[in-house]
């Protein structure tokens, strides 16, 4: 995604709080067919910390605060 942003592009991140690989929510099944995802939990630390040196600043938009779907506004730098 870094990639194809332009310099002082915007990127929104939505990402389910937590660490880790969520195991229960890598495995699911619709309309009767099991299907697999690599279901990985992010935290804020963990995110801010791998965007440090790629973006100018990071804006946390969590409008309900109780739930577990974080989302971030990055600018390319």
């Amino acid at each position: 995604m870094y990639d194809v942003l332009n310099d002082g592009g915007y990127l929104l991140l939505s990402v389910y709080d937590g660490n880790g690989k969520n195991n229960k929510k890598s495995f699911g099944n619709i309309d009767g067919e099991d299907y697999y995802r690599n279901f990985i939990e992010h935290s804020k630390m963990e995110l801010l910390n791998e965007a440090r040196n790629l973006f100018d600043y990071t804006l946390e938009i969590n409008p309900d605060a109780n739930s577990k779907w974080k989302n971030y506004i990055f600018k390319k730098c």
